[in-house]
């Protein structure tokens, strides 16, 4: 019998839980996303996007990754965002895709007879 894997992701960031699938949908997300957060921390070290630009990007991303409209007020709740948290949550999320996909691959798929 077939049993496919579970590809849900439970993440816990700053106290709130946030569960997601990891499919081909968010893997190409966060290649997307990757490029487009390099690109905006460029502009901002070139001084073409503001702390609160940035800020509001990051908060877009975190939304879209997390699933959850309200994730990056979620996080936030307690602390003023900068970008340096914004960078920080980020990494942390795709750290933990990338640690989920890596211990997916390594797990046997059930089956049999």
């Amino acid at each position: 019998m077939f049993e496919f894997r579970d590809r849900t992701l439970n993440i816990n960031i700053a106290g709130n839980e946030f569960i997601f699938e990891v499919d081909a949908r968010i893997d190409r997300t966060i290649k997307r996303l990757s490029k487009e957060a390099v690109d905006i921390v460029k502009q901002y070290q070139d001084e073409k996007k503001t702390d609160d630009e940035v800020i509001s990007a990051y908060k877009g991303y975190m939304s879209e990754i997390l699933g959850d409209e309200a994730a990056a007020d979620k996080i936030f709740a307690n602390r003023e965002p900068d970008v340096r948290d914004c960078m920080d949550i980020l990494t942390y999320i795709a750290n933990e895709i990338a640690r989920f996909n890596q211990k997916s691959a390594l797990t046997p798929i059930k089956g049999g007879k």
